[in-house]
């Protein structure tokens, strides 16, 4: 329900902050557009926003605290594996940040 509640205020938000500034919204009209728009919405904010806490509150604080501390570094994998992203040295560095601040 929380989950709900945050998307709902974060698309409100949203919404009034562009017609505040651009003086209207532009919504997608071709096929394309709308299934990329679609499969945003439901993978990434409905997913994240409603079925990860869901999940959470059967995990102890310590592995839920885990899971969200590496979230940052599975989404760049998955981004170079999939999107071919390059792997840098800044890339690299983060990573290692990450790891050595799990092992403190």
């Amino acid at each position: 329900m929380q989950g709900t509640i945050q998307l709902g205020v974060m698309g409100l938000l949203t919404l009034s902050l562009s017609m505040l500034v651009t003086g209207n919204v532009l919504l997608p009209w071709k096929a394309s557009q709308i299934v990329m728009l679609l499969c945003l919405v439901l993978v990434c904010s409905c997913f994240g926003f409603a079925m990860q806490p869901l999940a959470q509150k059967y995990l102890d604080a310590g592995t839920a605290a885990m899971m969200t501390a590496i979230n940052p570094m599975t989404a760049s994998i998955i981004g170079i594996v999939v999107a071919h992203e390059s792997l840098g040295v800044v890339k690299f560095l983060g990573y290692a940040l990450i790891l050595s601040g799990l092992l403190i």
